[in-house]
């Protein structure tokens, strides 16, 4: 019986960066979110994502370069917080 050694996707194991693909689960904890909340923001277009079968997978670069396009950075006047300076 062979052995594998990598491309393992279990939720807890990431996927090799040669792969360069990552599931929901892996998007999400990077993000600090809710795997649901992935799957919501993929059927809203919000995020580019690939589907192999029912299981979708994220290339990072793709992700981050969506969410530069579409979010906002907090700021002071955003928030209602002030800093000691204004």
């Amino acid at each position: 019986m062979k052995q594998r050694t990598q491309g393992k996707t279990k939720a807890n194991q990431p996927v090799a960066e040669a792969e360069g693909y990552l599931d929901k689960a892996a998007v999400a904890k990077r993000l600090g979110l809710k795997p649901r909340t992935i799957s919501d923001w993929v059927r809203q277009g919000k995020l580019p994502a690939y589907r192999f079968g029912r299981y979708l997978r994220f290339k990072w670069d793709e992700v981050e370069r969506a969410l530069a396009a579409t979010c906002r950075v907090a700021t002071a006047r955003t928030t209602g917080t002030l800093t000691e300076g204004e």
